[in-house]
């Protein structure tokens, strides 16, 4: 699976992990983009009935500083801005309802989304 915001792995045994990395040009930022590659690992998680444990961690000096304000701001209507709200809050409704341990390993700055999973 090709990703450009985030990278999965399974390095230690029955562990996923989940890392927010958009390069070290670019702080990790929760946009459409993000939440589809999320998305994207889940479906992987949710398939693999032996993982024990799933860690969120991110590269760079920041977990996350949060949502990217720039796609709200293009937003066209207020039912496109509906649409974008319900579909980041299913993702995070689907983290919360995995069978398995959810741990966010922060550092730095962590703000919107970022947040919302650690919590």
């Amino acid at each position: 699976m090709k990703l450009s915001t985030l990278c999965y792995s399974e390095k230690q045994e029955n562990i996923a992990t989940v890392t927010f990395d958009r390069g070290k040009t670019c702080d990790n930022i929760a946009d459409k983009l993000f939440f589809e590659e999320l998305n994207q690992c889940l479906g992987l998680i949710e398939s693999k009935d032996y993982l024990e444990g799933l860690v969120f961690s991110s590269s760079g000096k920041n977990f996350m500083i949060g949502s990217d304000i720039r796609e709200f701001s293009a937003l066209s209507s207020s039912e496109d801005a509906r649409s974008m709200s319900v579909y980041m809050n299913q993702t995070m409704e689907r983290i919360s309802l995995l069978s398995i341990p959810v741990v966010c390993l922060i550092h730095g700055k962590c703000l919107g989304p970022g947040l919302e999973l650690a919590l």
